[in-house]
């Protein structure tokens, strides 16, 4: 597995749960190289699993894996050595030293190569480009949904259910709520909406604050944990809104889990993505979901039975499933406990790790 080191966000929780389900199941076919130094490597690290961190410059980096994996080859002769990449640097890496060393290669998409260097025109076309033409050079392609898999047409593709690595919380859910209320300066019995997201275009952020701008109910926050490049833009739009005692900006969190116990609603408004692990990972709380209406967030929800879905973009729409949230405890446990009942156990790491398995067996036939 060639990771980037710095990964953040989606794509590192799913690194996060394959190797917990890796340590746990005795698997040692996969070894992680991990690109660089962050929290992916800081993370890794502490599991226990195979890993070897590739340190300098790209160039440095680049020759270093190309002779581990000619020396992979010449130590395991008769064994077909795959190097499988996660995201689009890793992509163009993989696709390079994959070439010079003779082994195979394959790539997990975690999202739409197309919104991955949103809002740049420029990175979009040449990197998007880029990474969309090393793709088509790979043995073969794994997606975390559906909507992926024809981004990649003539090749061999796996779909790969993203396992979400899930923890216990250290306190009660009141204690939970009332921490969060407390570090967000508010009355213990506000209504907390909440996002767990990278401060980036795909992501939509805009959206949420406009919607939670409709809700004629001052008492009720968006707090939302993540940071990105766009933080001044959305804390200008906070201002221009009005939004300001309401709407709470807290950075990126690591461990999530006490915040997303906190909330009363959790949403989230992209208008691309793979698998919404947050998604995942507040219906574990008890936390009911809105998400967008879109492929990789609707195999998560089924709207008005697991959660609510609204069209991407629409404001309105989401500021109306949140009134209907925000007026009926009722309708909340009854989404949040479908959730947990139908859509988690599809989504445990060791059922990820085996879905990886089932794709190299057949890729090795």
């Amino acid at each position: 597995m060639l990771v980037a080191g710095n990964e953040r966000g989606g794509g590192a929780s799913h690194l996060l749960a394959l190797s917990a389900a890796c340590h746990d199941d005795g698997e040692r076919a996969f070894y992680f190289l991990v690109v660089g130094r962050g929290y992916l490597q800081e993370r890794l690290s502490q599991t226990g699993v195979d890993c070897l961190i590739l340190d300098g410059g790209m160039r440095q980096v680049a020759g270093n894996l190309i002779r581990f994996l000619r020396d992979e080859k010449t130590r395991r002769p008769l064994q077909r050595i795959f190097l499988h990449a996660h995201g689009p640097r890793m992509n163009v890496l993989a696709c390079f030293a994959a070439k010079r060393s003779g082994v195979a290669w394959t790539s997990t998409l975690h999202s739409d190569p197309a919104t991955d260097f949103l809002p740049s025109r420029l990175k979009t076309l040449l990197f998007a480009r880029l990474n969309v033409s090393c793709l088509r050079r790979a043995t073969a392609i794994f997606a975390v949904n559906q909507e992926l898999i024809s981004i990649v047409p003539g090749k061999p593709v796996f779909k790969v259910r993203n396992g979400a690595l899930l923890q216990a919380n250290s306190v009660d859910e009141e204690t939970s709520r009332q921490r969060l209320r407390s570090q967000l300066g508010i009355s213990s019995e506000s209504f907390v909406i909440g996002m767990a997201v990278r401060l980036v275009p795909v992501k939509d952020i805009p959206t949420a604050l406009r919607a939670l701008a409709l809700l004629d109910h001052p008492d009720v926050h968006l707090a939302i944990a993540g940071d990105g490049p766009m933080r001044a833009e959305l804390e200008q739009l906070r201002q221009d809104l009005n939004l300001v005692q309401r709407v709470h900006f807290l950075g990126f969190l690591s461990p999530i889990g006490d915040f997303l116990a906190g909330l009363d609603i959790h949403v989230m408004s992209s208008v691309s993505e793979g698998t919404g692990l947050s998604i995942l990972e507040a219906g574990y709380y008890g936390v009911p979901n809105v998400g967008t209406d879109i492929a990789g967030i609707r195999q998560l929800i089924t709207d008005n039975e697991t959660g609510f879905l609204f069209p991407a973009g629409d404001a309105q729409a989401l500021a109306d499933a949140w009134q209907r949230l925000f007026v009926d405890s009722v309708l909340r446990k009854r989404l949040a406990e479908a959730f947990k009942s139908r859509v988690l156990p599809l989504y445990a790491p060791r059922a990820m790790l085996d879905s990886y398995r089932t794709g190299y067996e057949q890729l090795e036939v």
